[in-house]
C-alpha cells in the first residue's frame, strides 16, 4: 500500500510529460551550400507531433565575398511514427519560397529531397534534438 501511495504521489508531482522545443539544423542545396538553424516550439498537444518556429539560413558557399548572405524563414515540422518507422514531414517558408519535405528520421537525422514552388529536388539534410 505504502509503494502504491509513494507512486501516485510521484506521477502527481511530475504531470503528464509536455513536449519540449526542439532545435533544428541542417543544410540545403546541391553542395549544401547552406546552413540551417533554428528552434521549434510544439504547437499541437495530441498523438502527432507537430512543431513550428523561426529558422536562420546562413549561404557558406565559396560565393560569398562581403561574408555570408543571411536570410530568416520558418519551419513547421510533425514527427509521425517512432522508430525505425519515424518520418518527419516538413514545409520551409524563405526568400518568398514554400518548400515541402518528407523523409524518414533515424536517430534525429533525416536526409532526402525538398520539392519548392520554384524547383524541386533540392537535397535536405535535418538534424532535430532537443535543446
Amino acid at each position: 500500500m505504502r509503494a502504491l501511495l509513494v507512486v501516485i504521489l510521484f506521477v502527481a508531482a511530475v504531470g503528464v510529460a509536455q513536449p519540449q522545443s526542439l532545435r533544428v539544423v541542417g543544410t540545403a542545396g546541391y553542395i549544401s551550400e547552406w546552413e540551417l538553424s533554428g528552434e521549434a516550439a510544439p504547437t499541437v498537444a495530441g498523438p502527432i507531433k507537430e512543431f513550428a518556429g523561426p529558422l536562420t539560413l546562413k549561404h557558406v558557399g565559396l560565393c560569398s565575398r562581403d561574408g555570408p548572405q543571411v536570410e530568416t524563414g520558418e519551419i513547421k515540422f510533425q514527427i509521425l511514427g517512432s522508430g525505425s518507422l519515424a518520418k518527419i514531414k516538413a514545409t520551409l517558408l524563405y526568400l518568398g519560397t514554400r518548400c515541402t519535405y518528407t523523409a524518414k528520421l533515424s536517430n534525429s537525422f533525416s536526409h532526402g529531397f525538398m520539392q519548392c514552388s520554384d524547383v524541386n529536388g533540392i537535397p535536405l539534410t535535418l538534424i532535430v534534438s532537443n535543446r
